[in-house]
C-alpha cells in the first residue's frame, strides 16, 4: 500500500496581512483558517501512510539546506514529513509567526520538490504540494521550466490558494505571479483556487476516506464442479463492502489525576484496564487460558470444551455458490438483512469479466435475482444471501445483500381492518386527496442545484450523519482552545432534516384538501389541576432566639405583662371555674372547687388507700 506526503507551503511574508477580500480579517488568518479545515480530516481519521510537511517563506529567518550563497532566503522548514499531530495543527494557527521579508515562492516550491525527493528516496509515495500565497513578492522565472519538468517528473500534484486573485484592481508585480502559476498548475495537472472558493469547498461537511479493499476473493460457482465438471462454472470475483455504518469513534479513558501529579515529565493520562476472573463460592482467582465456554440449558449451565467447540464448526467450503434464481418482484424488502457488498470480477483476469458480464446481463434481463450460499473463509460461517445484478455505463457487477434463515424473522400479527367495521373503510375522496398529497411530497425535484434547475433531494450521498459532524467539531474547537466554550451548532446540519421551501409551498394545497375531508381538528391538551404550593415557612436561627434584643419589648419586660396573668389568684374565673369544664372531665368531683396552696395538695390525692376505687381498679382503665 503506497504512502501519500502533502507539503503545505504557507506565505508570511507582508503581502498576507493587510485586509484581504474577506472581510477585515487578513490574507494570513484566512489562509491558517483554510489550513485547519485541510487538516482536519486527517486528525479526526489518522493514518500512518498519511504524512506531511510545513514550510513558509517570507519570514525573518532562513532555515532550509538549500540556503547557502545567498539563495533560497527567507525559506524555513517548520516541519519535517511525519505524520499529522496536534501540534503541528497549532503551528499553523495560533503559533504562526509574520514574517517581514520578501521571499520567492518558487524558492519554496523548490525546496518542498527537494525535501519529498529526500524522504521518499524512490519509494512509492502519493505526493501533493498546496501553495498558499497572495502573489505579492517578485517571482524570478528562469528555472520555471525546470521546476514544472521535475514536478511531472516526481508526480507532485500542485495545488495553488490564491489571496486576492479575484479581485479586480491588482499590481503589476500580482497580476503577472498569478498568470505564471495559473499557467504552472495546467502543465502539471493540478488546479488553483481563490480564497473564497477553498474556503466554500472545505467547509462542506467531509466523509472518511477508505481506500477500496477486497473483503473476499474467491469464485462464483454456478453448479458443482466436483460433481458436474464438465458442465459447472466456475468465476473468480472479488467483494468489497459497498454500505456500512459508521461507527462513531468511541471515547477513551482520560486520568484526570495526571493533572494533579507533581511530576510533569511522562503524563500521558492513559489508562490500563484489566481483568480478572475469580470463583464466585472460593474467590480464587482463576487464569484465562482455564476458562471454558458453558452454555444454558434450561437454568443449566452446560460446559463444552474447546475440542468440543471444533466438532461444532461446519464443513464448508469458501465461495459463493448459487443455489437458484427467482423472479425479483418475489424478493421482499424486509428480507434485506445486512450491509451491502459489491461483486465484481478478478481483475486482469479477461475470461472472468466476460463470463460474469453475461451472468449479470442475463439476469437484468430475465428480472431475476440469484440465490446463494456465501462463506467468506475455509470452514467459516455459512451465510444466504441474494445477488442483484447492477449495471452502469462505467461499470456492471453484482450487489450481495444477506437474507434471515427461518429463525431469524419475526412474525408479527395485526388485526384485520375488517374489524373496524365499514364506517371506518376510507371514502375513494379521501384515498383521491392522501395520493394528491403524496404526490405533492416527492422528492425527485424538491431540490435544486447549482444551475438553479430542479434535482432530486436528500440524496444518500448529500446526507451527513449529524451526530458524526458535530462531535469533531466540537472535538477540533476544544483541540485548539482548551479554555474556549463549544462553538454553535453548525445550521448545515439541521437544514439537511429540514423540509425543503419548494416541497412546503406545493404541498400547501393538497394538505388543506386532505385537513378537509378527513376533518382534522386541532385537540387542545386538557388542563390538569395542579395544587399551589404553600409559601414556606419563616426561618428562624437560634442566634435570633437567644439574643435578648432581637425579641419584643413587650415580651421581655415584666411590667408589660397583663396583671392578670402575673398575679396568682388573679386568673380570670371562667378558667378556673368547675363549671366550664366538660361534665365528663368534671365527674366524681376529682377536681377541686378552688387552686390548691403550694403545701396543700390534698391528702386524699397522696395516700395510695384514699384514691377512688374506679381509679384504681384494673378494669377500669381503659386500652386505646
Amino acid at each position: 500500500m503506497s504512502k501519500e506526503l502533502t507539503m503545505y507551503i504557507l506565505d508570511v511574508g507582508p503581502g498576507m496581512w493587510k485586509d484581504g477580500d474577506l472581510g477585515k480579517s487578513s490574507y494570513l488568518s484566512k489562509a491558517s483558517e483554510i489550513l485547519e479545515l485541510m487538516l482536519h480530516p486527517k486528525l479526526c481519521h489518522p493514518k500512518k501512510s498519511e504524512e506531511v510537511a510545513f514550510v513558509v517563506f517570507g519570514s525573518d529567518e532562513t532555515d532550509n539546506i538549500l540556503a547557502f550563497n545567498d539563495e533560497y532566503q527567507h525559506v524555513s522548514v517548520l516541519r519535517e514529513p511525519k505524520n499529522v499531530d496536534l501540534e503541528l495543527l497549532l503551528m499553523m494557527t495560533s503559533q504562526l509567526a509574520k514574517g517581514n521579508a520578501e521571499a520567492d515562492a518558487l524558492d519554496a516550491i523548490i525546496v518542498g520538490i527537494d525535501m519529498m525527493q529526500q524522504h521518499c528516496n524512490q519509494r512509492r509515495y502519493t505526493k501533493r504540494m498546496v501553495l498558499l500565497t497572495s502573489a505579492e513578492s517578485p517571482i524570478n522565472f528562469a528555472d520555471a521550466e525546470d521546476v514544472s519538468n521535475q514536478l511531472i517528473q516526481d508526480g507532485i500534484d500542485l495545488y495553488v490558494v490564491g489571496a486576492g486573485f479575484d479581485l479586480e484592481q491588482k499590481s503589476k508585480t500580482k497580476s503577472l505571479n498569478e498568470r505564471f502559476l495559473r499557467t504552472l498548475v495546467s502543465r502539471v495537472s493540478g488546479k488553483l483556487f481563490t480564497m473564497p472558493e477553498a474556503l466554500e469547498i472545505l467547509s462542506e461537511f467531509q466523509t472518511k476516506t477508505v481506500r477500496p479493499t477486497a473483503s473476499f476473493r474467491g469464485h462464483l460457482y454456478l453448479g458443482d464442479p466436483s460433481v458436474y465438471p464438465d458442465t459447472a462454472m466456475e468465476i473468480p470475483v472479488v467483494g468489497y463492502t459497498r454500505t456500512t455504518p459508521l461507527a462513531i469513534p468511541s471515547a477513551k479513558k482520560w486520568s484526570t489525576l495526571a493533572e494533579v501529579a507533581a511530576n510533569d515529565q511522562g503524563k500521558t493520562h492513559e489508562v490500563s484496564v484489566g481483568r480478572t476472573h475469580q470463583m464466585v463460592d472460593q474467590g480464587s482467582e482463576v487464569a484465562y487460558q482455564d476458562l471454558e465456554k458453558a452454555y444454558f440449558y434450561g437454568r443449566t449451565l452446560v460446559p463444552l470444551k474447546k475440542a468440543d467447540e471444533e466438532m461444532l464448526a461446519l464443513p464448508a467450503q469458501k465461495g459463493l455458490f448459487i443455489l437458484g434464481f427467482f423472479e425479483a418482484r418475489e424478493f421482499r424488502r424486509e428480507w434485506e438483512a445486512s450491509n451491502v457488498m459489491t461483486f465484481a470480477a478478478a481483475p486482469k483476469n479477461p475470461h472472468a469479466s466476460v463470463g460474469l458480464s453475461a451472468l449479470i446481463h442475463a439476469m437484468y434481463e430475465k428480472d431475476a435475482y440469484a440465490l446463494v450460499r456465501y462463506c467468506r473463509t475455509e470452514n467459516g460461517i455459512v451465510k444466504l444471501g441474494v445477488l442483484k445484478p447492477h449495471i452502469k455505463a462505467e461499470y456492471e457487477c453484482l450487489y450481495y445483500v444477506k437474507v434471515p434463515f427461518a429463525e431469524d424473522i419475526k412474525r408479527v400479527t395485526f388485526p384485520s381492518l375488517e374489524s373496524l367495521g365499514k364506517k371506518s373503510y376510507p371514502s375513494q375522496e379521501m384515498l383521491s386527496r392522501t395520493q394528491a398529497f403524496i404526490e405533492s411530497m416527492s422528492l425527485m425535484d424538491a431540490g435544486i442545484n447549482d444551475e438553479g434547475k430542479p434535482k432530486e433531494a436528500f440524496r444518500p450521498k448529500e446526507m451527513y450523519n449529524p451526530v458524526y459532524q458535530r462531535l469533531f467539531q466540537c472535538v477540533r474547537s476544544r483541540a485548539v482552545n482548551q479554555e474556549a466554550p463549544l462553538p454553535e451548532l453548525n445550521p448545515a446540519v439541521l437544514k439537511q432534516f429540514e423540509i425543503p421551501d419548494l416541497l412546503r409551498e406545493r404541498s400547501q394545497e393538497a394538505a388543506e384538501g386532505l385537513r378537509k375531508v378527513f376533518k382534522v381538528q386541532k385537540v387542545e391538551p386538557t388542563k390538569r389541576w395542579k395544587p399551589e404550593e404553600a409559601p414556606p415557612a419563616p426561618t428562624t436561627t437560634v442566634d435570633e432566639i437567644l439574643e435578648k434584643d432581637d425579641f419584643p419589648d413587650e415580651v421581655l419586660e415584666k411590667d408589660d405583662f397583663p396583671d392578670e396573668v402575673l398575679e396568682k389568684d388573679d386568673f380570670p374565673d371562667e378558667v378556673l371555674e368547675k363549671d366550664d369544664f366538660p361534665d365528663e372531665v368534671l365527674e366524681n368531683e376529682d377536681f377541686p372547687d378552688e387552686e390548691p396552696e403550694k403545701d396543700d395538695f390534698p391528702d386524699e390525692v397522696l395516700e395510695k388507700e384514699d384514691f377512688p376505687d374506679e381509679m384504681v381498679e384494673k378494669d377500669d382503665f381503659l386500652f386505646v
